[in-house]
């Protein structure tokens, strides 16, 4: 069974959580990006979902940068969720190792075919 990590917590990270539950994935969650890291070392995750609450584009940036540079976490797949909209950081996030960004509010049913594919294409690497 996969596992998801999902950071963040607001209206939309609770509407997340119990939609997630509805899922076949082993569901963690933690509220803020700092405990969610050290989760995320304890638990290693097959995905991270990071529901930005209002924070600066650059503690996402630094996050994964965080999560790509740890060897027990480098190969989880990363999702952005975010209310910026801005192309420029969109861009950033991906080429600094996210392998999506999506804009809230997320059709759920799109978002976890995306995760589906994700690990579909992980497992056919290995």
């Amino acid at each position: 069974m996969y596992s998801i990590l999902l950071i963040g917590s607001d209206d939309y990270g609770t509407y997340l959580k119990k939609e997630l539950r509805r899922s076949r994935y082993r569901l963690f969650f933690s509220s803020m990006s700092k405990p969610g890291l050290d989760k995320a070392r304890f638990k290693r995750p097959d995905i991270l979902i990071i529901n930005t609450v209002s924070q600066g584009s650059f503690i996402i940036f630094d996050l994964i940068k965080e999560i790509k540079s740890d060897l027990r976490l480098k190969d989880a797949i990363i999702m952005i969720l975010s209310e910026n909209e801005d192309d420029v950081d969109k861009t950033l996030a991906l080429e600094l190792g996210a392998d999506a960004y999506m804009v809230k509010p997320v059709n759920i049913d799109e978002m976890l075919f995306k995760l589906k594919c994700f690990l579909r294409n992980k497992k056919e690497l290995s």
